[in-house]
């Protein structure tokens, strides 16, 4: 039933007049992403040019194939020869499957450059993301939900989501939520275009359709206001009858791992040929990520899996546009030298695991790496210290503090890596502050090995706590705790989600209640302050010593 005052007329007539031919409708998509709201001239000319250069003439017809799309971002140095064979198909298909979407018809295997110009268009970042507006309604703009949800549709294979239980209404609040989901600086003005997209009519793939052929409408003669975008909606239903929904596309874990490796190795630039890592370099890594995202490895990675892994890494796709947006740049982007500046790499807090961290953060958003040194140090072998003197080291900086520890499993012996950011040690000790903006996170407790997790913390409760047992992270009896015993040895991680309390660093609810005991190797606290002399490894060096004394 479509909303009162909505009527189909329009619409009827433009279909008898042949206005929504398949064809048509995606010729002016086409249109839509490559036009000057997301393409000037010579951006456009650059992408024309760099398709040329690697096409391939069939039957007439200029097309971009897998070989010619792998040379080209070997081009512009973003794919390893490791990652040749896996990555470059995976992010192929994406865009084969994307240059034909909102349809789903058989098409040939390689691209013209209409359909590259879409696929593009639909993988554009937010708020650069397509906005399908007409003079006829304010229209809608992709979210940064929708985004993600293209990409993951791009990826996914498999079509074995059915297997999981399913949940119509909890899709559709979840759906609800990421609608209206926006950084506070956007939200005042695009939460005014933020439409539902998944209902009685059909799920986000139908609500898609529906925006597509409404920006395709013919333009009507003022005063004639033209169809409303719900007009739309028989239209769109006819066309989309017979395809699966989006609850059964899965991604297969091992088509995302070379994906998410791909991401990591260029997550700070098109690297040059003096590569500060290497893709082996980032295999721990990059597992650590998957398994954030894989939560049933017997069927795979459904949206709202996907969806949840990008909470724990959400800046993990920012290589992603790097890489498609050099397609249209005439001089492809520095590569940023934070990995190279990284001082004195092979402690805890070594290129792999600042290039983790970043996912998580955004690490140039919160520590300035040129004036970030490692105030201290705690070797579990070697050195003497104790939880207090690990509370006045990181109570006393002005500036964010980044706190790493390292242990195994006392009986698995897994390796394990946990951490705290803490914006503003000064005041998160008494009681945990607003973050100050969207890109400075609030103080959190985070966790890089086995699983890649972030647990945010709860205003007014002190990010940490000292006692004779030791220093702890969190209430141990709800949500998220990390206990440091007093000697500095030994480390409990704890996941309470029936705890009576609010909880100090809220949970990972599909992670479950859990119970870690950690034998201690290291702890290290780094700290964004110019001015402070580098300690060395292991204890405070002697200019460390001598800036920091009268802290004791």
């Amino acid at each position: 039933m479509l909303p009162g005052g909505v009527h189909t007329r329009y619409v009827d007539e433009w279909i008898a007049q042949g206005h929504f031919t398949t064809e048509r409708v995606l010729k002016q998509l086409a249109e839509l992403a490559g036009g000057h709201g997301y393409l000037d001239d010579e951006a456009r000319e650059t992408l024309k040019k760099n398709f040329e250069s690697v096409a391939t003439d069939e039957a007439g017809t200029q097309r971009l194939t897998e070989p010619g799309f792998i040379s080209l971002l070997k081009s512009f140095n973003a794919l390893p020869p490791a990652l040749e064979e896996e990555a470059g198909p995976i992010l192929y298909r994406c865009l084969h499957y994307l240059s034909i979407y909102p349809y789903r018809h058989e098409h040939p295997p390689s691209l013209t450059f209409p359909e590259l110009t879409r696929a593009l268009g639909w993988l554009k970042p937010f708020p650069d993301s397509l906005s399908f507006n007409v003079f006829a309604d304010s229209g809608r703009s992709l979210t940064p939900a929708d985004c993600k949800r293209i990409l993951f549709q791009g990826l996914a294979t498999d079509r074995n989501g059915d297997r999981l239980p399913f949940d119509r209404d909890e899709w559709r609040r979840q759906a609800r939520r990421r609608a209206f989901d926006f950084t506070d600086e956007k939200r005042h003005w695009v939460q005014l275009e933020a439409v539902m997209n998944c209902d009685d009519w059909g799920d986000e793939m139908y609500a898609d359709l529906v925006h597509v052929l409404f920006s395709a409408q013919p333009e009507l003669p003022l005063p004639t206001a033209g169809a409303q975008r719900d007009s739309f909606r028989p239209l769109a239903a006819r066309l989309h009858a017979g395809a699966l929904p989006l609850y059964h596309f899965t991604v297969s874990p091992e088509r995302l791992r070379p994906f998410i490796r791909l991401l990591l190795f260029n997550f700070f630039g098109l690297h040059d040929r003096v590569k500060c890592v290497l893709p082996r370099d980032l295999d721990d890594t990059t597992e650590c990520i998957l398994r954030a995202f894989v939560q049933n490895s017997d069927v795979g990675v459904n949206w709202p899996m996907f969806d949840d892994g990008f909470m724990v890494a959400p800046t993990l796709l920012i290589p992603l546009y790097r890489i498609l947006s050099a397609f249209s740049e005439t001089q492809l982007p520095p590569s940023n030298e934070l990995v190279r500046r990284l001082s004195k790499p092979g402690r805890l807090f070594n290129v792999p695991v600042m290039i983790q961290i970043s996912t998580i953060f955004g690490l140039e958003d919160v520590l300035y790496i040129d004036e970030c040194r490692l105030l201290w140090s705690h070797d579990a072998a070697r050195d003497q210290a104790n939880a207090s003197e690990l509370a006045t080291v990181i109570s006393k900086p002005e500036l964010p503090v980044l706190i790493l520890v390292s242990g195994k499993d006392t009986q698995t012996h897994e390796k394990y890596m946990f951490g705290a950011f803490i914006p503003c040690p000064s005041e998160d000790c008494k009681r945990i502050q607003p973050k100050r903006n969207d890109d400075h996170p609030i103080c959190s407790l985070f966790e890089l090995c086995p699983v890649q997790d972030v647990y945010g913390g709860s205003l007014e409760c002190p990010a940490w706590t000292i006692s004779d047992d030791g220093i702890s992270f969190g209430d141990p009896q709800t949500g998220v705790a990390l206990v440091v015993n007093n000697s500095l040895s030994r480390a409990t991680f704890t996941q309470v989600l029936d705890g009576e309390d609010e909880p100090i660093y809220y949970p990972t609810v599909w992670r479950g209640n859990r119970r870690v005991d950690i034998k201690l190797e290291g702890i290290e606290v780094w700290c964004e302050d110019g001015d402070l002399p580098e300690s060395g490894y292991g204890t405070f060096s002697d200019e460390g010593l001598e800036a920091v004394a009268q802290w004791f």
